[in-house]
């Protein structure tokens, strides 16, 4: 298990799944942070997740496919890409697929979801032992420290809901508002949100959030202890009005679509990879590090391309929108599109054009060989101005 360890550390080169020696079965906990922006966890506003991240495998630059939840976690248990996994309303996982609950050998399972969308009704119990829909993070919790409690080795996969509209942090900062919304998905006339001090209120509201956020994971993280792998995943960010827009699900900026994500295994060092990678090759090293059962070729390696699918506004029944991001960071949606769900040629032509230098979309300017279509499409998404 060592050996396999110390190659993903460096984060390229060949990931194979051998191991030299067994290696005994800990207790795991798995943390997922809804709505989460990577560049909010700092050893200021996120005391518990940058310590953690500090003893971990922290990617330098982690993605999700795409920019809302479903997507995001489907991926991430299945280590597979969403158009790989998702049944045709893209809301829940098909009986076919495999999540790490069922990877992990003898361990008892359980999740927790304070995610209305992350249920037993759209498949994400499938594999666990137990699990359980909550209100509240306070409530996952509760539920969690309840079954950590009991005997036996164990995974336990949480998510947590705080960073979430409507943004009510206990700690509510001076003046104005104490939360954005009517509802949870409200965005509460986002369009009228044109003053600089609207937009700073917003943003200082949802920091209040990532700091009870953080006040979670801290609870999380003292029930572990120090002998448990732990994983602390986000499964996507928030557009705070970067790009004239708001909340996540919409487009793929990167404010949107970069995610934090750490693994602490007891007994292995510390490490930084630093090539691009996406929630499901996340979820793939994490059963590496459990020493889960693998399927054929995992973890995959480090990509040079990475591929994304369907924001909100394009996400119909049976339509999946495909796009690229190179290395460099610059962003492509494929000639033409693709609009047969399952299908990943619309991808594949996204991923060939970027390696081929044409077709590329970058600071938010088009570059020559985009098509008039092609330059509609950037503009509807709010890449082009």
């Amino acid at each position: 298990m060592l050996s396999i360890l110390i190659l993903l550390s460096c984060g390229a080169g060949d990931h194979s799944a051998s191991k030299t020696e067994a290696a005994p079965t800990r207790d795991a906990l798995v943390v997922i942070l809804d709505t989460t922006r990577a560049d909010r966890v700092s050893a200021g506003l996120t005391p518990h997740i940058w310590a953690h991240a500090e003893k971990s495998w922290h990617p330098v630059r982690a993605y999700t496919p795409s920019p809302w939840t479903v997507p995001s976690v489907a991926s991430f248990l299945t280590g597979k890409a969403p158009w790989e996994v998702l049944a045709p309303t893209d809301r829940s996982l098909p009986e076919s697929v495999t999540t790490l609950s069922e990877r992990v050998g003898d361990r008892r399972t359980a999740m927790v979801s304070a995610n209305s969308y992350v249920t037993q009704n759209n498949g994400f119990s499938r594999g666990f032992d137990l699990f359980e829909s909550v209100k509240s993070d306070a409530e996952a919790v509760a539920v969690a420290r309840k079954w950590w409690a009991d005997e036996g080795p164990q995974l336990v996969v949480v998510l947590l809901m705080t960073a979430h509209l409507p943004y009510e942090p206990t700690r509510v900062p001076q003046g104005g508002t104490a939360r954005v919304g009517d509802q949870f998905w409200d965005l509460d006339g986002a369009d009228s949100y044109t003053e600089s001090a609207d937009r700073g209120r917003i943003a200082a509201l949802y920091d209040g959030g990532i700091r009870d956020l953080d006040d979670r994971v801290g609870e999380l993280l003292e029930m572990a202890g120090d002998e448990t792998v732990v994983a602390v995943v986000s499964d996507h960010g928030e557009e705070l009005f970067e790009h004239g827009g708001f909340e996540h699900g919409h487009a793929m900026w990167e404010e949107v679509v970069r995610i934090h994500a750490a693994i602490s295994v007891p007994g292995i060092p510390p490490s930084r990879p630093i090539q691009p990678l996406q929630i499901q090759h996340v979820g793939q090293h994490l059963s590496v590090f459990l020493d889960a059962e693998l399927e054929p070729g995992w973890p995959e390696p480090a990509p040079e391309v990475l591929g994304f699918s369907h924001p909100l506004d394009e996400r119909l029944m049976d339509v999946h929108r495909w796009g690229a991001r190179s290395e460099r960071g610059t962003l492509l949606l494929g000639p033409g599109g693709h609009y047969e769900r399952g299908k990943q040629e619309g991808l594949m032509e996204a991923i060939t054009a970027i390696q081929l230098g044409t077709r590329e979309v970058g600071a938010g300017q088009p570059q020559p060989g985009l098509t008039p279509a092609e330059k509609e499409r950037l503009k509807s998404l709010g890449y082009m101005r």
